[in-house]
């Protein structure tokens, strides 16, 4: 079936509402978490500087410039169309996204480093039966699996971020709620330390966050 969120053409996401189309994953409420946190992590910092991979609708990078005056974010996507909807949705809601097409870090050479790092990537394997299931089968594929273990992309984002945070700054990121182990273990091979899990508002462990020394 097709989601509501795309018959309707909108979401509501952190209080405000969002466009959507096929194009990007329907902006789901355990991913406030990773607004929320964003904001706890920069709150002493006068001007912090975000970097958000995979932004689909714009959903989290919009929410975080409504909440916070001063930071200076940029969204990356492998897709043109996500980063369309995105503009359109920072368009909507008077804020400005600088936005870069990048598969991940790929064309991020030359930035300056980053306060933080943030995801929600595809994190469900690819032979999982859920993919099967409810709304799923009608979102993008690329939005929801990386590949066959459902870790490829969390370990590109990891490996890949001490190249791109200052000392001290942090990388968070969504995953499923069995992936937390597995998480924990790909930051602590990659030099991060103060690893943190956070639950959703299911209970359920849904966010890893650590910083780098």
């Amino acid at each position: 079936p097709t989601p509501v969120a795309y018959l309707l053409g909108h979401r509501e996401f952190y209080s405000l509402n969002f466009m959507t189309t096929p194009a990007a994953l329907v902006p789901r409420p355990e991913t406030e978490l990773l607004v929320d946190l964003s904001l706890q992590l920069c709150a002493h910092l006068d001007h912090p500087r975000v970097l958000e991979m995979g932004t689909g609708s714009g959903a989290i990078s919009v929410a975080l410039l409504k909440q916070r005056v001063g930071i200076d974010l940029l969204t990356t996507d492998i897709s043109a169309d996500c980063l369309n909807l995105a503009r359109q949705n920072a368009d909507m809601h008077d804020v400005r996204l600088n936005c870069i097409e990048s598969n991940w870090y790929q064309n991020l050479h030359g930035q300056t480093p980053f306060d933080l790092i943030i995801s929600n990537p595809p994190y469900i394997a690819a032979e999982d039966p859920c993919l099967c299931r409810g709304d799923l089968p009608a979102e993008p594929s690329l939005a929801l699996t990386p590949g066959q273990s459902g870790l490829e992309a969390i370990e590109k984002i990891v490996r890949g971020a001490g190249e791109y945070l200052r000392k001290g700054g942090f990388i968070m990121f969504e995953h499923g709620h069995d992936q937390a182990p597995p998480s924990r273990e790909l930051l602590e091979q990659s030099g991060f330390q103060s690893i943190r899990n956070i639950h959703d508002y299911n209970n359920l462990p849904r966010v890893s966050y650590a910083q780098l020394p």
